[in-house]
Order: C-alpha cells, then structure tokens, then sequence
C-alpha cells in the first residue's frame, strides 16, 4: 500500500473575459500535492508566455476550491435570480444559456476570492487590500484531503473541461 499523500492538489485555472464579465475557466491541468514543484514550474512558464500574448496567466486553485465553486454553482437558490421558467413547476432550468451564465458566475465568485498568487510580500498586501475594499470572500477548507484521480476526472466532465495527460503539451 503505497504512502498517503496529505494536502491538496491543485487545478490550473485561467480567467477569461466573455463580454464584461471575467470567468474562472479551468485548464485542464491537475496537480497532485506532490507535485507542487511542477505546478509552480508550470505557472511560472505560463506567466511569462502570457505576458507576451497579453492573455490570463494561470493561476493554481485548491481541490477543495474546485469542489466548493462547482457546489455552489449548482444550487438552484443562485438560479432563482435568473429570468427563466422553464424549468419544472416555472423554476429556472439550469440548461438555458442565462442559467449557465449564472452558474458561471457563481463558480467564478467562488474561484476568485482563493486564487492563489505567487508568493511575494506584495501580493500579500495587494490580495489583503483587494479583499478588505471590494469583500472578496476567501474560500478554503484545510482539513480536506487530495482528490482522487476520479474525483477529478468527474469535475473536468461536469466543466466540460479536457483534461491534460502527463507529458501532453497543450
């Protein structure tokens, strides 16, 4: 039996704009926790290849994140905001484009507020002043263990996300 792994891993998450609204939009890469050195390698590749096409860098995000932002964009209470009735009894569907842009919109809230930033004591207080002006709320759960392989074979499905193999380039 081979030996447990503590920690998280983490997803590769980039952010895009659709129209004015940014979106959390996963990569399709997953970091073990014992790959953290990789992870870090690849952000920081990403970073600079970014720069010069001026698109998103990628930024890593926590499987407990992950986790979180997926459950809440699936609550039906965050579609009731939503302007449709399609769905059973007049509630909102959960299929139609407003109601996946409300999912969106709750994955990414949730996303947003636990990126994490390359560690710099000017991010620290960017990210504090950030959070303390605009009330970014700050997700996180460090009692929860790695996901498994399928765990996160099933969130980049539900995404819609196509996962990177090991040694793949993109």
């Amino acid at each position: 039996m081979g030996k447990k792994i503590s920690g998280q891993g983490w997803f590769a998450v980039k952010i895009e704009m659709r129209g004015t609204r940014p979106v959390a939009v996963l990569t399709g890469d997953h970091f073990r926790p014992d790959e953290r050195a990789v992870a870090n390698a690849v952000v920081g590749v990403d970073g600079k290849e970014s720069s010069i096409s001026g698109t998103s860098p990628v930024y890593l995000v926590k499987d407990a994140v992950v986790s979180i932002a997926l459950r809440a964009s699936r609550l039906k209470r965050g579609l009731k905001l939503v302007d449709c009735h399609d769905g059973p009894r007049g509630n909102p569907c959960g299929k139609c484009r407003k109601c996946r842009e409300a999912q969106e919109r709750m994955f990414t809230r949730v996303i947003l507020g636990s990126l994490e930033l390359p560690e710099t004591d000017l991010s620290k207080r960017l990210r504090d002043a950030v959070q303390q002006v605009i009330g970014l709320p700050w997700t996180d759960a460090p009692w929860s263990g790695p996901m498994a392989d399928e765990e996160v074979e099933e969130v980049f499905e539900e995404l819609g996300v196509t996962p990177v193999k090991e040694g793949e380039k993109k």
